[in-house]
């Protein structure tokens, strides 16, 4: 893979893919405007953790990549075990995001009244 291939956001999870997409202002990035970007900068952005940051890191270098996302079968146990973690983290994320919105959607909507007497 070439520094001006196309990210593979696929490979970072969602929060880290969304963080990506909002600095790059919704455009897929290449690996070299990821690697321009500080660390520092990657931290500062919610979406974006250490574990994150090592996926980033690793996409970006590893020349490997697209063979290692064809298929599970020629994997290692410690590369599918590092998959499994990867999609329940994801699974995780998506969970407590759906559960968060449940309970926001559950929690009673406080009305404002006017007086009779207040502008509307």
């Amino acid at each position: 893979m070439q520094r001006d291939d196309p990210f593979p956001l696929d490979l970072v999870p969602l929060r880290a893919r969304k963080a990506i997409l909002q600095v790059f202002e919704g455009r897929c990035p290449n690996k070299d405007e990821i690697a321009r970007v500080p660390d520092c900068l990657w931290l500062k952005n919610p979406g974006i953790g250490p574990a994150a940051l090592r996926r980033i890191h690793s996409a970006i270098s590893d020349p490997e990549i697209p063979n290692k996302t064809l298929s599970a079968a020629h994997l290692t146990d410690i590369e599918l075990l590092k998959r499994l973690r990867f999609f329940q983290d994801e699974l995780r994320y998506i969970h407590d995001t759906i559960e968060q919105r449940v309970v926001n959607a559950r929690e009673p909507k406080v009305e404002k009244r006017t007086h009779e007497g207040d502008a509307k």
